[in-house]
Formats: C-alpha cells, structure tokens, sequence
C-alpha cells in the first residue's frame, strides 16, 4: 500500500556518493595552504590596517560572487575575533574539508608577501631528518 516509491530512488539514497578521499598530494597541497594561512593570520593579528584590506577582499569578492555566503560569514567573523587570537588563527587553520575547500578559494590574496609565503613554507615543511627520526610513533 505505502510502498509506491520507485525502488531505483530509495537506492540511490543508500548509495550517496560518499567523501572522496585525498590524494597524497592533495594532502600536501592542503597542509601548504593552511602553513600560508597560519601566516596570513599572525600577520592579520599585528596589522589593523591589513585586517581592514583583508575584510575589503572579502566584501569584493564576495560582491563578485566568487565567495559563498557561508564563506562570507566565516572570514569576517574570524577578523572579528582577533582580539581572541587562539580563535582567530583557528578560524584561518582548522583542519576541516570545509576549510580546505574555502582555503582554496582564499580572499587574504596579497596579504603575505612572497619572500613571507616562501618562509612560512620552509619553517613548516616536513622536517628533518632528525626530528623525524625522533617522532614518537
């Protein structure tokens, strides 16, 4: 009686596609793009004036229509919080596939300089040989 629902759509919601799973090299990518962005903010943190370029890329590129509104909210709420700064730099670093994604679409373009990017790069890249040698695994 109430089983009128097409059996080819009750499958396909079992079977949502899941998750895709990242590539080593996305991996990579991504840990790149959150070292940049953790430098980004430490130099938000010591800058109101660069705080105030950083929520003008934000309202641009959102006017453009090249941020989501959930993106939108996030960033300048994050610039919100500076004054919380284990908040703020969390805000800029956390470790979530939505973050990922919108670290990927980053509006704080400018912000660092490339002698900076290149530095927070080598400062946080995989380490010595030493200290890997010493990790607790």
């Amino acid at each position: 009686m109430f089983s009128s629902r097409n059996k080819s759509s009750q499958h396909s919601r079992q079977t949502k596609p899941r998750s895709k799973k990242l590539s080593l090299l996305d991996e990579n990518i991504d840990r790149q793009i959150q070292v940049i962005h953790a430098a980004i903010a430490q130099k938000l943190l010591n800058s109101a004036e660069l705080r105030q370029l950083a929520r003008d890329k934000i309202e641009a590129k959102f006017k453009q229509g090249r941020l989501s509104y959930s993106e939108y909210l996030h960033w300048l709420s994050t610039l919100d919080n500076f004054e919380l700064t284990d908040t703020f730099i969390l805000g800029f670093t956390e470790y979530t596939p939505q973050l990922r994604r919108w670290r990927r679409n980053t509006p704080f373009t400018g912000i660092l300089t490339e002698e900076e990017r290149q530095q927070a790069l080598e400062q946080n890249s995989a380490g010595t040989l030493t200290s890997a040698l010493n990790h607790p695994f």
